[in-house]
């Protein structure tokens, strides 16, 4: 959804307006089983290192971005025109728009001194941020007025941000616990019993080994880019 206004009040052109978006893709993995050998020794000899059995799952996430914006574009004189303004960015941590964020389980703590536990079940992926600005800034300057020479030197510059989501988009919903649970079986052999096979009961609290899991710096943001140029 696009939408602006603009003013005009002599030399000054005003324009507010405002861009929202919201993206909710679904994703869907059928699971998988697959063995792990020690060589071609461990193949002969029939010697699993591991069996991974792997649940399917299904991610429907919703991702929301809002941005505001305020220009001005000034004819200072015939023929120079500055413009100027600054946008607010929101861009939400993608979430599960299932309860509770998917009963998303994530690892936290201080991975540098090892101090790592399970976080409460449905925790957002990272902290939402609600002060990215970013200010533009141009201007255009008639230098040489000749007919047929006329000569135009255009400069800018401003502050961008990018999502920077890449696979914290879907990944923890698909391959991550409680969704993409998993059985790991060692030293085993083929052919692997079902019984053995199983996938365990969702634990929130006290997973069981062998799942994946993620995690994610609290204080993440997304990436910032400052561009200018000149012609």
């Amino acid at each position: 959804l696009l939408n602006s206004t603009t003013f005009v009040s002599g030399a000054h052109q005003l324009k507010f307006g405002a861009d929202y978006r919201v993206l909710l893709p679904v994703i869907q993995s059928a699971g998988d089983q697959y063995f792990q050998f020690n060589g071609v020794t461990g193949l002969v000899d029939n010697q699993l290192d591991a069996f991974h059995n792997t649940a399917p799952s299904r991610a429907r996430i919703r991702m929301t971005s809002l941005s505001l914006y305020a220009q001005d574009t000034w004819m200072a004189s015939p023929g120079l025109s500055l413009r100027y303004g600054l946008r607010w960015e929101y861009n939400s941590v993608p979430n599960s728009r299932d309860d509770n964020n998917g009963d998303l389980v994530q690892l936290v703590g201080d991975y540098a001194r090892n101090n790592v536990i399970v976080g409460p079940p449905g925790a957002p992926l990272w902290k939402q941020r609600y002060g990215d600005l970013a200010p533009r800034i141009g201007a255009a300057w008639l230098f040489r007025k000749q007919p047929g020479r006329e000569t135009v030197l255009r400069a800018g510059g401003g502050l961008f941000y990018d999502l920077g989501i890449a696979e914290a988009s879907s990944q923890p919903w698909i391959s991550g616990y409680p969704a993409g649970q998993a059985t790991v079986l060692l030293n085993s052999s083929l052919p692997v019993s079902p019984s053995l096979a199983i996938l365990p009961i969702v634990n929130l609290t006290n997973p069981p080994p062998g799942n994946r899991f993620f995690t994610f710096a609290p204080s993440l943001r997304a990436p910032r880019v400052w561009e200018w140029n000149v012609t």
